[in-house]
């Protein structure tokens, strides 16, 4: 097969699952109820009013509730394929300009973190490998343990309570301080405010990767080809970075989408915890004022994101390993 047939089909194969995704988004929100009725029995309009029962109709139409639920769908996702998501209630404005005022936020967030865990778990799981059931290896599987069982929800009030609330060292809430920048200087600031909630979502993913990296790592060391290697007298660091890490480091390639997966469902509550300005705090808010149009198209966004993140990643392991274009 080639490569431009192999990315082809995993293209071809993302557009079902993308239709799957929204179809089940789209029931979950509409077995709710109602959102207009809802709005109604709260007393609030989109515009920031009151929805008094004579508007009921003509708000039904203008959001196309009037129509049956699989009409409505296809409409939405017509919509949706045409970048058009609609508008909020609350807010009286376009969702997808909304969501693009929250996004760049949480990419950094996303992408920072990612970084970070990889630049972190990959050193630590060949270095564990190495080391074999020493002090250093058993300290490093106490801390995948340790990664797998705590909460990261609660690791990250743990982190916020502990920096911003005792010692002072870290601020708590929002992308940049609300007066006096630290040392006078925005980028600095928002570095600043960047620290903990990025240190929190490489949390979430940090003890799954060290552990994949050790345990692939330990298998490609005892295989026949490193053991030939060693015999023809290259130099370990040559063995190891050149030739066992390309191998360890696949299945991490293959499973990118999972991980950014894990982030971006881990970023709603990062998000919500440290006030972080980005589509996961969005999100939240939007949930609960039943602001239905930005809670679909924020999950579209997810939606997205990951199966970007999937074929990327199927991209990458085709790149390194040409026997997957092959099968």
């Amino acid at each position: 097969m080639s490569f431009r047939r192999f990315i082809f089909k995993r293209i071809m194969f993302l557009i079902p699952t993308f239709i799957g995704v929204t179809a089940a988004i789209f029931i979950v929100m509409n077995v709710v109820g109602n959102p207009i009725a809802i709005l109604l029995q709260r007393g609030h309009s989109a515009y920031g009013g009151y929805l008094y029962p004579e508007q009921f109709e003509r708000m039904k139409q203008l959001y196309g509730l009037d129509k049956p639920v699989w009409e409505r769908y296809f409409i939405w996702l017509f919509n949706i394929l045409h970048g058009e998501f609609g508008f909020s209630f609350f807010q009286g404005r376009d969702v997808l300009g909304i969501i693009l005022d929250y996004l760049p936020f949480t990419l950094e967030l996303q992408v920072l973190a990612l970084i970070e865990t990889l630049m972190i778990a990959i050193p630590m799981g060949v270095y564990a490998a190495l080391n074999q059931y020493s002090k250093v290896d058993f300290g490093f599987l106490f801390l995948v343990l340790l990664g797998a069982s705590l909460p990261f929800f609660w690791f990250a009030l743990l982190l916020l309570i502990l920096f911003s609330g005792y010692l002072g060292w870290l601020p708590s809430f929002g992308a940049f301080s609300l007066d006096n920048y630290l040392f006078g200087n925005v980028v600095l600031d928002h570095l600043w405010h960047l620290i903990l909630p990025v240190n929190v979502m490489c949390f979430v993913s940090l003890a799954y990767v060290m552990r994949v990296i050790r345990e692939n790592m330990l298998e490609i060391i005892k295989e026949d080809y490193i053991i030939a290697l060693k015999a023809l007298g290259l130099k370990n660091r040559v063995i190891i970075f050149k030739h066992a890490l390309r191998a360890a480091i696949l299945p991490i390639v293959a499973q990118l989408g999972p991980i950014l997966g894990s982030l971006v469902i881990g970023s709603s509550v990062v998000e919500t915890i440290f006030g972080w300005p980005g589509i996961g705090f969005l999100f939240v808010k939007s949930l609960l004022n039943m602001d239905f149009p930005v809670s679909m198209g924020i999950i579209v966004i997810y939606s997205i994101i990951v199966l970007a993140g999937n074929l990327i990643s199927d991209v990458l392991h085709a790149i390194i390993d040409r026997r997957v274009t092959l099968e």
